[in-house]
């Protein structure tokens, strides 16, 4: 996750190189890590172009990683069905899991 969401930021124009981007982890929350990715500019006056292709960068390293973009409105039984990313970001070797249904009657 780390990682990708660095490379993101790499890829974003109008974000310095030096000092490199970086990331912290603020907490562990009920379902899910809260990270910051903190990059530099030396155009805030641009800082909304900025966001948006920071953006579209994270989700693209994070689609090619295999890593889903949830959020507490989605909702999904894991019943061997494929990841929630684009096809083409589908790891080579991707195995996709079966369902556990435990009868402990």
């Amino acid at each position: 996750m780390i990682k990708a969401l660095v490379e993101g930021a790499k890829k974003t124009d109008l974000v310095l190189e030096d000092p490199l981007p970086f990331v912290l982890v603020k907490s562990l929350d009920d379902f899910y890590v809260n990270y910051e990715l903190n990059v530099y500019t030396k155009n805030p006056d641009q800082s909304a172009k900025i966001y948006s292709s920071l953006h579209e960068n994270i989700k693209n390293e994070l689609h090619a990683a295999g890593i889903e973009i949830l959020s507490p409105h989605y909702q999904a039984v894991r019943d061997g069905n494929v990841l929630t990313v684009p096809p083409e970001n589908i790891p080579d070797g991707y195995v996709q899991p079966g369902f556990k249904f435990e009868n402990n009657r």
